[in-house]
């Protein structure tokens, strides 16, 4: 069996920056794989996740050929935007996930409640989320969803969640793939793993950041054990700089040189692993105009305008990276 690549870019849906950039290069066969975000209810400025994923389908299916397959997955969230279940907002268990404003809390801000009843209390209403969101994404692409990923990896912080989310994959009659949980280069997300914990100092107490930890060493084998289908490991480190204030030229062109080098590691890296058959690769993008215009007046939260330098960045390199080298493969045969 051939070693295959699904490219996948991420938070499609809700910002038109990362939504004309994710378009570019799905004409440009730069990439097979889009993350859309459900959650994004619109607004006079920008249509809905529902509308602008639609819209995608009827892109995707344009592209289609004998040899090219666009394929739209669920990023479901819990760090952005806004809950889609009533239950969530109504909920008293709905201060574990949203704020007083209504929005999902932040990545550094997980809540999380101290007794087991509670955990598994709001693993249900949880559940009931994840589902409303994957509906939306359903009807929106006709029945068609590629796989599940998860927006700032949030669900993969403690098992309870972690478990929520496999259920959520297992539970139709077509059972969905995931993200792998196994990131790729294993300094780099353990550095992300430690530093959540980190930020999570006043807002979570020391068990909890324990388990978080805990969790980290054993998610793979929990994963591993469900059999949920899956690439054998995702590579995240294209991803970035996050942020990158007053970019100019020089430094641009500086930085799309180690995007450039970094993508030929992750291919060679990809290439000398005897056993690994299938990788994701995972990006970020927006188009030319996005640096320092990130709308805010689409009120939506938990995509930081900061990132966008580092996103247009992402955006050039791969529209120059020739990754022929590799076919694409596709989340259903997985």
């Amino acid at each position: 069996m051939p070693k295959k690549i699904i490219i996948t870019t991420d938070d499609f849906g809700v910002v038109p920056s990362i939504d004309s950039a994710v378009r570019d290069l799905a004409k440009k066969r730069k990439i097979n794989s889009v993350a859309a975000l459900p959650n994004f209810e619109g607004s006079d400025k920008y249509p809905s996740s529902f509308e602008n994923i639609k819209a995608l389908k009827t892109l995707a299916d344009d592209l289609k050929s004998s040899d090219f397959e666009l394929q739209i997955g669920c990023h479901v969230t819990i760090t952005s935007g806004k809950p889609v279940s009533e239950k969530v907002k109504t909920s008293a268990l709905g201060e574990f996930l949203i704020t007083e404003e209504g929005n999902f809390r932040e990545y550094t801000k997980l809540g999380r409640p101290d007794t087991a009843k509670g955990r598994i209390e709001l693993s249900a209403l949880l559940k009931h989320e994840l589902q409303a969101q994957v509906d939306i994404v359903r009807e929106a692409t006709g029945g068609e969803i590629a796989n599940l990923s998860c927006h700032h990896n949030s669900l993969n912080a403690f098992e309870e969640t972690y478990r929520t989310y496999m259920q959520v994959a297992q539970q139709s009659n077509l059972p969905l793939p995931m993200r792998s949980p196994r990131i790729l280069p294993v300094g780099k997300e353990n550095l992300y793993k430690t530093q959540l914990r980190i930020r999570h100092l006043r807002d979570l107490e020391g068990f909890h950041r324990r388990h978080m930890k805990r969790f980290a060493k054993q998610i793979n084998g929990l994963f591993s054990d469900a059999q949920i289908a899956s690439t054998d490991y995702m590579d995240g480190r294209h991803y970035g700089p996050i942020p990158v204030p007053f970019i100019k030229v020089i430094r641009e062109d500086r930085l799309l040189r180690k995007k450039a080098q970094k993508l030929r590691k992750a291919l060679l890296n990809f290439k000398n692993l005897r056993d690994e058959r299938v990788l994701e690769l995972m990006l970020h993008v927006a188009d030319s105009g996005a640096s320092k215009k990130y709308p805010k007046d689409l009120c939506y939260t938990g995509i930081n305008p900061h990132y966008f330098d580092g996103r247009r960045v992402e955006h050039r390199s791969v529209s120059a990276f020739d990754f022929s080298a590799f076919p694409f493969a596709l989340w259903r045969d997985l």
